[in-house]
């Protein structure tokens, strides 16, 4: 019994300790919260705007140069082209009669002595009058002997020359040298530029003697006359006579003469 007592009161003053104790300590003070983390979004730097790269072009290629063709070019080397009617020995002459045949289709630049030098022209460079193609050749045949013709189209003329013509593309300008001294060294289609050296003065064909004889005509364009033109003879050939009555005597190619043609562009005296 006496046991009993005892320990009740040692419960008893244990309680009263732990409430003393509870009572004495401090009450913990709370943790603060941290701020929830918001979502809201800073508002956004502005962000100067680049413009896009202004695309630059590219340098332009370089073209070639275009050297301008002249107007028209001497037929004979280092002979002054407003002077040619001073070379002349035999002039361009229309026929007399229905015959086209007759009269002087050209005009011949003969044997001379160039300004008292003592030079021939036999053997003179001849030159293109203008820049072209080579329509015809003829080797060692009558009547031109060694000949080169040449065909100006309209739009290798010269503005002036279209002028002076009054055509249009379907018609081209021909000019022909006869009496060359050797073959010709070309081939039908070639090209050639005014001046362009196309052979030498000789005495070939119906000549008679050393002379350029140049022929100047207008025709209808891109004619083909690579099968040749040789005089009425049984040694040409059909196609060779067609083309040469064609060319001749059947108007559809009108000669004319070229000496004052030269003259309207290169006055004497100049």
């Amino acid at each position: 019994m006496k046991q009993n007592l005892v320990f009740g009161g040692l419960l008893v003053l244990l309680v009263l300790l732990f409430l003393a104790a509870c009572q004495a300590a401090p009450t913990a003070a709370p943790s603060p919260t941290a701020a929830p983390a918001t979502d809201t979004p800073l508002p956004p730097t502005a962000t100067p705007t680049v413009p896009p790269p202004t695309a630059t072009e590219a340098p332009a290629e370089p073209t070639a140069t275009q050297i301008p063709q002249p107007v028209l070019c001497s037929p004979l080397k280092d002979h002054d082209i407003y002077r040619l009617r001073t070379y002349v020995s035999n002039a361009y002459a229309t026929p007399a009669t229905s015959n086209k045949e007759e009269g002087h289709h050209g005009v011949d630049f003969a044997y001379y002595y160039k300004d008292g030098d003592g030079a021939p022209i036999l053997g003179i460079d001849i030159q293109a009058i203008a820049p072209g193609r080579i329509a015809a050749m003829m080797v060692d045949k009558l009547p031109y002997g060694n000949m080169v013709m040449i065909e100006t189209p309209y739009e290798m003329l010269a503005p002036e020359l279209i002028a002076y013509f009054g055509i249009g593309p379907e018609t081209s300008f021909y000019h022909l040298y006869a009496h060359m001294l050797n073959p010709p060294e070309w081939n039908v289609g070639d090209l050639v530029n005014c001046g362009q050296t196309l052979g030498q003065v000789g005495n070939t064909g119906f000549s008679g003697n050393e002379h350029l004889h140049l022929e100047t005509r207008t025709g209808p364009a891109n004619y083909d006359f690579s099968g040749g033109l040789a005089y009425y003879s049984t040694a040409a050939s059909d196609v060779e006579r067609g083309n040469y009555e064609l060319w001749r005597s059947s108007g559809t190619f009108v000669h004319f003469d070229p000496i004052p043609f030269f003259e309207v562009f290169f006055p004497p005296g100049e």
